[in-house]
């Protein structure tokens, strides 16, 4: 049959408002009922971790909070890679979504020529959660009781003194990087599968130092566990008001840690402004702050945009950083 030509125009936009209304109607109804089954929160690090800890502390105030369980998996290895790829690979229905730290970041700086996905473009960020500076840590029974012994000992005997991270690319390898360079020091580098194998190495007194996470090192120093020689923010931290700044031995030298959520990319705007709201308003509990305010976390919240501009500039900053200290990965 011979459709007159104005017709067809009406026609194929018929078809397209169809298809657009199909598509809006999808959100709609993915916004009403989610979540309706388990979401799975992915975590770059082994258990026993800060990455950890604060996952499962935030996961379990959403599942109380929207009545459906958030369970935590750990997928450690590679410096956080493998979670960054499986998280980007999942479907975008909001089912799997990650909670990961300012290491995401490093990673899409050092070893971005490994990735299997666009660290920016292939997620949907969710929100910022928290930040902290890191803190240097030594066993309670080493010798090392100041950031200027660290100095001087790693000055005498170049390459003896080694030092843990969370994992090649991770931001304690950065940190601890960045430390050598600016001290013209040389300390050994020994990677572990997250902070939580690396610190119960330092206690065994396997490993001599470790640029811990707040959350995990501040409970053993308070144990006698471990020592502080200094936490890596510009001022010190409240939650631990004797621990000196690394800036005070080491002017200029500063390094904070940070979290955050995010899904894979495509996962529909009405999810990810429902998990912003419940994730600000686990963030706005008076638990929430007084729990983290013991670990010398700070929660921040964000948007989605915010915390999307937030990963591009550090991105940005890191290849200036990674370019300054000659940073090599070699696993």
């Amino acid at each position: 049959m011979n459709i007159p030509s104005e017709l067809r125009m009406v026609l194929s936009a018929l078809q397209g408002l169809l298809f657009l209304c199909m598509i809006l109607t999808g959100q709609a109804i993915a916004q009403q009922v989610y979540p309706s089954r388990l979401v799975k929160v992915i975590i770059p690090f082994a258990p026993g971790g800060g990455t950890d800890q604060v996952a499962r502390y935030v996961s379990g105030k959403l599942s109380g909070l929207i009545g459906q369980q958030f369970i935590v998996e750990n997928k450690d290895g590679a410096g956080g890679i493998l979670a960054g790829d499986l998280v980007a690979r999942s479907a975008p229905d909001g089912y799997t979504i990650s909670l990961s730290t300012s290491s995401y970041a490093v990673n899409a700086v050092i070893v971005k020529s490994k990735l299997t996905f666009d660290p920016v473009g292939d997620i949907a960020p969710i929100s910022q959660v928290a930040a902290q500076p890191l803190i240097v840590i030594v066993n309670a029974n080493s010798p090392i009781r100041t950031i200027h012994d660290l100095i001087a000992q790693a000055k005498a005997a170049p390459g003896k003194l080694n030092y843990a991270s969370a994992g090649y690319g991770a931001l304690q390898h950065l940190s601890a990087e960045q430390f050598k360079l600016v001290t013209k020091t040389d300390l050994t580098h020994i990677a572990y599968k997250g902070s939580g194998p690396a610190l119960t190495d330092l206690i065994a007194g396997r490993v001599d130092v470790f640029w811990g996470d707040m959350v995990s090192s501040i409970p053993q120093m308070k144990a006698g566990k471990v020592m502080a020689l200094g936490v890596t923010s510009n001022q010190r931290v409240a939650s631990v008001p004797d621990v000196p700044t690394v800036m005070e031995s080491v002017p200029g030298y500063e390094i904070n840690h940070w979290y955050f959520m995010y899904a894979p990319k495509a996962t529909p705007a009405p999810i990810i402004s429902f998990l912003n709201g419940r994730i600000g308003a686990v963030l706005d509990m008076q638990e929430t702050k007084d729990l983290f305010f013991k670990q010398g976390i700070t929660p921040q919240h964000s948007t989605p945009a915010d915390m999307r501009d937030l990963l591009v500039r550090r991105i940005a900053d890191l290849n200036r950083v990674v370019t300054e200290t000659n940073m090599k990965i070699e696993q």
